[in-house]
């Protein structure tokens, strides 16, 4: 037998803080490299998405070793923040094609009645960048929910296994039970089929509205 609803669980627990991690970032970063006139902006830009040419399991041995020194590993935060590297920097590219095209006067406007700038971008900003921000909502929940290898890296005890991780290890057994194993594999997509469901139009949206050339 195994705790599937354990597994489910802490996959949704980890994906959905993973995402929230990711937008609340990702956002006021993404305004600092548009609004901001240091030089070298455009190069860091530019430098994230580089980064997403090279496999993710190059950074799977480091991680793990500075996780290991610091006490983190085998944590549910250790699988949030390494998610969160990996969701960010693409995350921060998507939502910077948004800012390209966002019209400041409205955020002056605010400005004049009082508005702070942090109370701008997340009451003002980010609404009218909805379609950005789901975009960024749907990778980064995507990525963490789907996530295999850093969970086998990471995670060692079974009450802290992920579902993909989890059923993997179902599979490994000799008594494996396949009636649950398929169960499992299809309550994976169920997720995910309903985010592209009810997220599809903003997504497709999202990525051509963000796909602005610098």
């Amino acid at each position: 037998m195994t705790d599937f609803p354990t597994y489910y669980m802490n996959s949704l627990i980890i994906a959905v803080l993973t995402t929230v991690l990711t937008v609340v970032v990702v956002t006021p970063m993404a305004y600092a490299l548009v609004r901001s006139r240091l030089p070298g902006m455009m190069l860091m830009v530019r430098a994230m998405l580089f980064a997403y040419m090279f496999p993710a399991l190059l950074m799977a041995i480091p991680i793990y070793i500075f996780l290991v020194k610091i006490g983190w590993d085998d944590t549910h935060l250790s699988l949030i923040l390494t998610h969160s590297t990996f969701t960010m920097p693409l995350g921060v590219w998507l939502m910077w094609g948004f800012f390209k095209n966002f019209p400041f006067e409205v955020e002056e406007s605010a400005f004049i009645d009082g508005c702070s700038r942090l109370r701008a971008i997340y009451r003002i900003i980010m609404p009218l960048t909805l379609p950005g921000v789901l975009t960024v909502v749907l990778f980064a929940f995507v990525l963490s929910w789907a996530d295999y290898v850093f969970s086998l890296i990471l995670i060692t005890s079974d009450e802290l296994k992920t579902l993909p991780y989890g059923l993997a290890s179902i599979d490994d057994a000799y008594d494996a039970n396949w009636g649950e194993l398929m169960a499992g594999s299809t309550m994976i997509c169920v997720p995910l089929l309903l985010l592209f469901a009810f997220l599809s139009k903003y997504f497709i949206r999202g990525l051509s509205m963000g796909a602005v050339k610098s």
